[in-house]
């Protein structure tokens, strides 16, 4: 349990510093969040469902908050360099 408390902290500092974000960085972060959860969500659901049909190796759920970042970042340069574009 003793690494959970620097999460906390890191999420309480993540939280501060997007408040002292522009709109649009808000927005850019806030919609890459979002397909970050979504894409975990949907990637743990196919993985357990696939694992009440057939044997496969269990996956720590510690991995998830990793997951969620680097999908995170991806979807932020994504967007960014698609905003780019269109400029």
């Amino acid at each position: 349990m003793t690494p959970v408390v620097p999460v906390i902290f890191l999420l309480r500092l993540v939280i501060s510093h997007y408040r002292s974000l522009d709109e649009y960085i808000q927005r850019v972060m806030g919609e890459s969040l979002l397909w970050a959860v979504g894409v975990v969500g949907c990637a743990a659901m196919a993985y357990g469902l696939l694992g009440e049909m057939v044997e496969v190796t269990p996956i720590s759920p510690a991995f998830m908050l990793p997951a969620m970042a680097v999908i995170s970042g991806i979807a932020q340069f994504i967007q960014q360099k698609g905003d780019a574009h269109a400029e």
